[in-house]
């Protein structure tokens, strides 16, 4: 995709919003609220009775938003796993991106994806518009970099889009890291492992400045931000590992 055509998203979200993004945008009525509450807490127990989830680093999370959470994504459990890892009342306030052929796939996905925030979208491109158009509303936003799962469970390339983002939102991003979630549901996989460990870990918030982003970035600028947010988060994975080995 051409740089001039992302650099209009970014300036003018508005104009590349679709009818639907724009509804799912607006602010919810209290049986909305209610329903998504309940949601939450079946997702809780649910994943909880399923895993064995631990959660590190709950206290780096901002008071209070717009930021961006960035987890790594090697399973189609970390959606549930993330959500079931994050406060409440954080993810009130908190918007997801979903393949719009996921999302909009049925009825009741449909319905469950709006009750949750998920927003949907085609690819890196149609993500800026409503990214930006939720951070300008002072909501937080949940970002996949890698832009799909990981076959493996490594960390795979990131993709530029979220270095783009904060060339246009300077907020705080959240590095996170999931552990367990691969090996839980891999590839191929038809039901979770259950009883499997997962551990979240969350990173300390970094500025748009700390990733290497200046007031008027450059393309290497933005691949540099990109790679050095990568860093952070194989950080978390290192430290994740370390505690795991076991010490004669």
């Amino acid at each position: 995709m051409s740089k001039l055509r992302y650099k209009d998203v970014l300036e003018q979200p508005e104009l590349w919003l679709t009818d639907r993004q724009r509804q799912w945008l607006r602010p919810r009525h209290m049986l909305t609220v209610l329903a998504h509450t309940a949601l939450y807490i079946l997702n809780w127990i649910s994943v909880r009775l399923i895993f064995r989830l631990s959660v590190e680093g709950q206290d780096h999370l901002p008071a209070s938003g717009p930021f961006i959470l960035t987890p790594n994504h090697a399973s189609p459990f970390d959606p549930p796993i993330l959500g079931a890892a994050i406060p409440l009342s954080t993810l009130r306030q908190t918007y997801w991106a979903g393949k719009r052929s996921t999302v909009l796939r049925n009825p009741l996905r449909r319905l469950l994806s709006w009750l949750t925030r998920i927003i949907p979208i085609d690819d890196e491109l149609t993500a800026l518009a409503p990214a930006v158009a939720i951070l300008d509303q002072g909501d937080n936003l949940i970002w996949f970099p890698e832009g799909r799962r990981s076959i493996d469970g490594r960390i795979q390339t990131f993709k530029p889009g979220i270095g783009l983002l904060l060339t246009r939102c300077d907020v705080p991003v959240v590095p996170i890291f999931i552990h367990g979630a691969h090996a839980a549901m891999p590839p191929g996989g038809r039901v979770p492992r259950v009883r499997t460990p997962i551990r979240v870990k969350i990173g300390s918030p970094e500025s748009a400045h700390s990733l290497g982003l200046t007031p008027s970035p450059t393309v290497e600028d933005v691949n540099r931000a990109v790679e050095t947010l990568r860093r952070r988060i194989a950080q978390l994975q290192d430290s994740v590992n370390s505690h795991d080995v076991v010490h004669p």
